[in-house]
C-alpha cells in the first residue's frame, strides 16, 4: 500500500502503525511512502504525519507567505491518498538506449528475476530478455536505425514463472 502525498509544507516525517515509513524535505514537492511492510493484517491502521515549517528560521523558499496580502500555509496543503499495489512491481528503470542495443536496469519488489521486451510502435517484438532486478538488461535491437531506436517501445514486468 502506498501513501502519496501532494505536498506538506515544510518538512514531514511519516508513521504507520508506529513504523516511520518516511522522511520528507520541500513543501512544494510530492513524495510517497511504501506502507506495505507495517500493515496489520486486519482492523484499523493507525497514521501519524508530523509537518514542520520553520518559515521565520529557515533558508527554505517562502513565495508570497511573509507578505500582509497572503496567510502563511504549513502542513498537508495538497492532497493525500492511498494506492493499493500489487506486491510485485517496478518501482524504478534507468533506461540507456544507443543505436544497437537498450540497457535497463529494473528497481523491482517481490521478486528478484525481471523481463524486458522491446519493440516497434504499434509493432511487432524485436527484442526479449529476462535477468535478475537491480542488473542491467541488455536487450540486442536487429538491424538498428536512430528513427525506429528512438521510438522503439519497451516494457519491463516482473517475470512469469522464471
Amino acid at each position: 500500500m502506498l501513501l502519496h502525498f501532494g505536498a506538506v509544507d515544510q518538512s514531514a516525517e511519516v508513521w504507520v502503525n508506529n513504523e516511520k515509513v518516511a522522511a520528507h524535505e520541500g513543501g512544494y514537492m510530492a513524495f510517497s511512502a511504501d506502507s506495505t511492510e507495517v500493515l496489520r493484517p486486519s482492523g484499523s491502521q493507525e497514521l501519524t504525519v508530523r509537518a514542520t515549517d520553520r518559515t521565520d528560521a529557515s533558508t527554505h523558499p517562502v513565495g508570497k507567505q511573509r507578505t500582509i496580502v497572503h496567510t502563511a500555509t504549513s502542513g498537508i496543503w495538497q492532497t493525500l491518498w492511498l494506492e493499493p499495489v500489487p506486491s510485485e512491481q517496478v518501482q524504478d528503470l534507468q533506461v540507456t538506449p544507443d543505436l544497437e542495443r537498450v540497457t535497463v536496469v529494473p528497481k523491482v519488489t517481490g521478486r528478484a528475476r525481471v523481463e524486458l521486451i522491446v519493440s516497434e510502435p504499434d509493432g511487432p517484438e524485436v527484442a526479449r530478455v529476462a535477468g535478475e532486478a537491480g542488473r542491467q538488461l541488455r536487450a540486442e535491437v536487429p538491424r538498428p536505425s536512430p528513427p525506429a531506436t528512438a521510438r522503439s517501445s519497451r516494457r519491463v514486468s516482473p517475470a512469469e514463472g522464471l
